[in-house]
């Protein structure tokens, strides 16, 4: 997600595929009653001088101004000759799969979303467009498809899990894991905006969130009702963790992997370890119910340094609800503690 000209201080030259966190365009309709992001094209333009092999636009914001700036979004992206998966509608399988060459192999890709791309389904009644589901069918159909055409590698991106959280929860480990056994060689995950961990599972790895490459402090009109009026401008300072992202260097000869950890200031993007990191080595326990848990607690004391961290940067005398809540999450937290939630 792009907003100003951004400095990239790691190796340059390696082929780059990344999650495009909304449209690229300057027009379109928003989507009602939701946070709505877009890019213009000048600060994409930047980036892609890297050498992209590809885009995904399989995620919760892509549609976020309507059927003019998707496609605005594709035409950019086809100019520049950039490959695109993830998005469109049932009658091009959401341009899902994709093939590229890179070292002389022959790369699969496809991408799929878990999270709600609206708050009410009747506002997309308009829309032609939208974000493939992540539908185990869809999926495995894509994988045969992909097989069928004798393709070396096969790569897929999921948005999915909890946002602000760096576990990942039952379902996404049991989708990225089915999709390994179906055939798939990698899945990557996105949308927490969190580095969540980084497992091998059967012949390839999983990374479930790779956490924020390059996402700008938030000031963007947004809540925009039916007839197309602003709600209200939405302000989001980054927390620390979400300033912590994973570079996944992929051997596709070998599927080895090196784990690059980045950092970005709100300017930058540098290779620099940070205490946030440590997720991606964390175990993810074989008890499906003891990581249910573990969950449960993580989310509970997080959601107590984010009340905290809001009234540091704001401090002002908190509204009965806000009070509300948090005593309520102290209480929990508490209560897991009693109960040996950890």
């Amino acid at each position: 997600m792009l907003d100003r000209q951004w400095s990239i201080s790691i190796p340059e030259g390696q082929p780059i595929v990344f999650n495009l966190e909304g449209p690229i365009s300057e027009t379109g309709s928003p989507i009602p009653a939701k946070i709505n992001l877009r890019s213009s094209r000048n600060w994409l333009d930047s980036l892609l001088g890297q050498p992209t092999v590809a885009v995904c636009l399989a995620n919760n914001h892509i549609m976020d101004y309507g059927n003019a700036a998707f496609e605005d979004t594709l035409e950019f992206l086809a100019n520049r000759k950039v490959p695109f998966f993830g998005s469109g509608n049932r009658e091009n399988n959401y341009n899902n799969p994709v093939v590229i060459e890179v070292a002389g192999f022959k790369i699969g890709m496809a991408g799929y979303c878990q999270i709600p791309y609206y708050e009410n389904e009747t506002d997309t009644e308009g829309l032609l467009y939208r974000p493939a589901p992540a539908d185990e069918g869809l999926i495995m159909s894509d994988i045969r498809y992909l097989q069928a055409r004798g393709v070396d590698r096969i790569l897929l991106q999921f948005h999915w899990g909890r946002e602000e959280s760096s576990l990942p929860i039952v379902d996404q480990i049991r989708i990225g894991r089915l999709s390994m056994e179906m055939g798939a060689d990698s899945v990557i995950g996105h949308h927490s905006h969190t580095v969540q961990p980084v497992e091998r599972y059967k012949h390839g790895l999983i990374a479930y969130s790779l956490g924020n490459f390059m996402f700008p402090d938030l000031d963007v009109l947004s809540y925009y009702d039916c007839s197309g009026r602003q709600g209200r401008r939405v302000v989001k300072k980054p927390y620390p963790w979400n300033r912590s992202a994973l570079g996944l260097l992929l051997n596709v000869a070998t599927m080895e992997y090196e784990i690059q950890p980045l950092y970005y200031d709100g300017y930058k993007v540098a290779k620099k370890h940070t205490y946030y990191h440590r997720y991606a080595d964390r175990s993810i326990p074989s008890d499906w119910y003891e990581l249910e848990k573990l969950v449960w607690r993580h989310r509970q004391f997080r959601n107590l340094i984010i009340l905290f961290m809001n009234f540091v940067r704001n401090p002002k005398m908190p509204r009965s609800s806000t009070l509300l809540e948090f005593t309520k999450t102290i209480m929990r937290f508490v209560f897991s503690e009693k109960k040996g939630l950890n």
